[in-house]
């Protein structure tokens, strides 16, 4: 809880993980406070199996919604199995981290 660090929290927009995105999304919201003061990236994944572009656009804005109401948060989409888009995640959360590493030195708090 109180290590400076990134946490990626991965929603399959294709519900093959047997859980529907909106059990996915409550799930989140109902961890979110021990997300507290950490980088924050919610990942649509699966990407491969079901285009963003296509998914069903109330699941889409549900997904949406929740990011907005939460502080800090960035939505990203990939596909593990195609890789598509791992390379950016990798490197949105590394760049969000050293970011609140540097802020935090700048404000003199420890990190």
């Amino acid at each position: 809880a109180h290590l400076t660090c990134a946490v990626l929290f991965f929603v399959d927009v294709s519900e093959n993980c047997g859980y529907p995105v909106e059990e996915q999304c409550s799930l989140f919201r109902s961890i979110r406070p021990l997300f507290a003061n950490k980088e924050l990236v919610l990942v649509a994944n699966k990407i491969d199996a079901q285009p963003w572009e296509s998914l069903d656009a109330s699941k889409r804005e549900l997904i949406e919604e929740t990011v907005e109401s939460t502080p800090g948060c960035t939505l990203m989409k990939m596909s593990n199995h195609t890789e598509r888009g791992v390379s950016e995640v990798k490197g949105a959360a590394c760049d969000r981290l050293l970011a609140a590493r540097v802020d935090a030195r700048v404000s003199g708090r420890k990190v």
